[in-house]
């Protein structure tokens, strides 16, 4: 997380996280990579904190700008449905069951975030 001046009255917080989510499996002995049972969500999210009189009473306090993201080895069917399931746990014939780029990509948080999520839109 870093902190910077925007504009008059203005300040940006910029957060940059990785969610990891380990799940125990109903088969371990189908769990063919430790990625089968952990799902990765990283979330870029730029915060402002608007304050004094050039903003209105209503638009002052925090509120959010840029937002991006993505879920990695996540369970595509369940994902799309808003649940967080791991890999294994995936029944779609969409599923991409191994990462497009270098894996250490998706954990870096200095890395460029992904142009996918494991999920096919």
């Amino acid at each position: 997380m870093t902190v910077e001046a925007g504009g008059p009255n203005q300040l940006i917080i910029h957060t940059n996280y990785l969610f990891a989510y380990a799940f125990q499996p109903d088969d371990p002995a189908a769990v063919a990579d430790p990625m089968d049972v952990i799902v990765l969500v990283r979330a870029e999210v730029d915060y402002m904190v608007l304050k004094g009189p050039r903003w209105t009473e209503g638009s002052q306090g925090l509120w959010y700008g840029h937002v991006g993201g993505f879920g990695y080895s996540i369970a595509c069917d369940w994902y799309k449905k808003g649940f967080l399931a791991p890999a294994i746990r995936d029944r779609s014939a969409s599923h991409v069951p191994h990462p497009r780029q270098e894996r250490a990509a998706y954990f870096d948080p200095k890395a460029d975030l992904p142009a996918e999520s494991g999920c096919p839109a």
